[in-house]
């Protein structure tokens, strides 16, 4: 991750699971964050 990024982002959390990965940072996503997905308005984003 790009360090200018992760500045604005930071904290990032990623996390595993049987339906796929979640994202969760400080950024805000919207509904354009994941392909597939799905975005909540507080940056957490799940792609299965």
């Amino acid at each position: 991750m790009d360090k200018d990024l992760y500045e604005s982002a930071k904290p990032v959390k990623i996390d595993v699971s049987y339906m796929g990965f979640s994202v969760t940072s400080n950024l805000n996503l919207g509904d354009g964050g994941c392909s597939g997905g799905s975005c909540s308005t507080g940056g957490s984003c799940s792609c299965g």
